[in-house]
């Protein structure tokens, strides 16, 4: 039981490091693309968004699927 509580705790500190670092890379390509490559941070950004849709419809459909 305490293995598992570490396991999470773990886990928890793994996402949200990857969490900033993602944060992070999002605000350096909006500051370093935005005045000089606005269509490619446009299509970047459609990307990432259809990417996490993506991920959110997977998971949606696993819990309703798991039901």
């Amino acid at each position: 039981m305490v293995y598992e509580y570490k396991l999470a705790k773990s886990n928890c500190w793994f996402n949200l490091a990857y969490v900033a670092i993602s944060i992070c890379f999002g605000v350096f390509l909006i500051t370093y693309l935005l005045p000089n490559n606005r269509d490619i941070l446009h299509d970047i950004i459609i990307m990432g968004a259809s990417l996490a849709g993506g991920f959110g419809a997977g998971y949606g459909y696993r819990s309703h699927r798991d039901k």
